[in-house]
């Protein structure tokens, strides 16, 4: 459902986005670990945040057609 929208969403930069939102937070947990950690647990916040868009939108039902 919503694949075509969630990939023009990070093509279009809505992944660094996200990856900027959730750096804070990661940064302060990780960051003792190293910088290559901190970036791993970056990365995969940012695809849980994607990945729970795509769920909201399918449960309420919200299809978006390009």
């Amino acid at each position: 459902m919503n694949s075509l929208f969630i990939y023009i969403f990070t093509e279009t930069g809505g992944t660094s986005w996200l990856a900027h939102l959730v750096q804070p937070f990661t940064a302060v947990a990780f960051g003792w670990t190293g910088e290559l950690p901190a970036a791993i647990v970056t990365s995969l916040a940012a695809w849980a945040l994607l990945w729970s868009m795509c769920d909201w939108l399918y449960r309420r039902k919200i299809l978006i057609k390009i």
